[in-house]
């Protein structure tokens, strides 16, 4: 994992625009509010008009707990609480890590010392990943999954409070020429931004293209 980061660093230095899928990358696109919100409405199917940055880390209730910090994390004008997570290198236990995310801004909806009947805000979670987690063959060419909680039996949703979405880039195979609409183009430029050249002709609008790595 350390290796593939490194070289994904390496070659963001020598890229002419932003690398998405490094730290600074990642800061410099999502820190930018219009992005974000164009971002997140496109790949949730939402109609969010603002959001509100949190801190990032979360400390742990007792000394021996681990603290937690998420790569963002934020609130839309509901009250919605969403965490954004990008994953370089291959991660075994990954779907773990976005289960402990979330439960950790669930169990923080929880009120110090007052009445409370336990209705919580919405926890989306959204991955990006330059692997792929869901490896078998009927998934091969779902580039974004959606996780919710069903009931087996009846196979009806259990609750719309938990909202998992993991987008793997690797699965993603569409050439410029080939985008039909916002999430084809936020794609493409998630996964071939630091190796463009220039801006192509049919990419249009405000874009992360237009942010230079350095």
């Amino acid at each position: 994992m350390e290796k593939e980061k490194e070289k994904t660093e390496d070659n963001a230095i020598k890229s002419k625009y932003i690398h998405p899928l490094t730290d600074f990358g990642f800061k410099k696109l999502f820190l930018n509010k219009e992005l974000l919100i164009n971002f997140l409405n496109d790949v949730i199917g939402t109609d969010i008009q603002d959001v509100t940055y949190l801190p990032t880390e979360g400390i742990g209730e007792y000394k021996e707990e681990r603290a937690t910090n998420f790569d963002l994390l934020c609130k839309n004008e509901k009250d919605e609480f969403i965490i954004v997570e990008m994953q370089l290198g291959e991660q075994t236990w990954f779907r773990d890590r976005v289960l402990f995310y979330a439960s950790q801004v669930i169990r923080k909806q929880a009120p110090r010392k007052k009445r409370w009947n336990y209705k919580l805000k919405t926890v989306y979670v959204v991955s990006i990943l330059n692997f792929n987690t869901f490896k078998e063959e009927s998934a091969e060419n779902d580039i974004i999954e959606r996780v919710y909680l069903y009931r087996e039996t009846a196979q009806k949703r259990f609750s719309d409070k938990l909202k998992l979405i993991f987008i793997e880039l690797p699965k993603f195979k569409k050439q410029v020429d080939e985008l039909q609409n916002n999430m084809d183009t936020w794609l493409f430029l998630l996964k071939n931004t630091f190796e463009l050249k220039k801006r192509p002709k049919q990419i249009k609008g405000k874009i992360p293209l237009g942010i230079k790595y350095w």
